[in-house]
């Protein structure tokens, strides 16, 4: 029995040892979330950054396309130029900032993106109502508030209307 209680033991040390070495062992850091630069679009895209930028943006903008051509990376940089507050570029948000990054991991308070919930193909009208009554409250930390609908042609008949009357507002 003592044979066979050593390597038992030996097997023990190595544990005891790993698990010390993990426990002094610093997590490494999680890395930040960026925002994607969009590619391509040209003086369109520099028109609407401009506005944004300037905060004399239009209160509705569509970003269509087909599908996996960049809308939305555009509707979250567009969203940050607008948002963001740093004065570094004029052209574009600057990418690095608290509010940037917050963009870029989906975080930031005045930031709302509507989309189906899951196993739904349909953004439901509660949703849109819900986005109303928070879009009746000032902005939290930035500039303005901003929604995307991702994908737009997800909301219903009613969530449309409801929406409408938002816009029209």
């Amino acid at each position: 029995m003592a044979a066979r209680k050593k390597p038992a033991d030996e097997a023990a040390a190595p544990r005891a040892s790993k698990g010390a070495a993990a426990a002094g062992a610093q997590a490494a850091p999680k890395p930040q979330a960026m925002l994607r630069t969009p590619i391509g679009q040209g003086a369109a895209l520099a028109r609407l950054l401009t506005a944004a930028r300037t905060l004399r943006m239009h209160h509705a903008v569509v970003v269509g396309g087909a599908p996996g051509t960049g809308k939305s990376t555009i509707a979250r940089w567009i969203a940050a130029a607008l948002i963001c507050p740093s004065e570094l570029d004029t052209e574009g948000p600057c990418g690095v900032c608290r509010h940037c990054r917050r963009i870029a991991s989906g975080a930031h308070p005045d930031l709302h993106i509507l989309r189906p919930p899951d196993q739904k193909q349909v953004i439901p009208v509660e949703s849109v109502r819900e986005l109303q009554d928070t879009l009746q409250l000032a902005a939290v930390e930035a500039r303005a508030r901003v929604v995307i609908l991702d994908p737009a042609d997800a909301l219903g008949e009613e969530g449309q209307n409801t929406l409408l009357k938002t816009l029209e507002e």
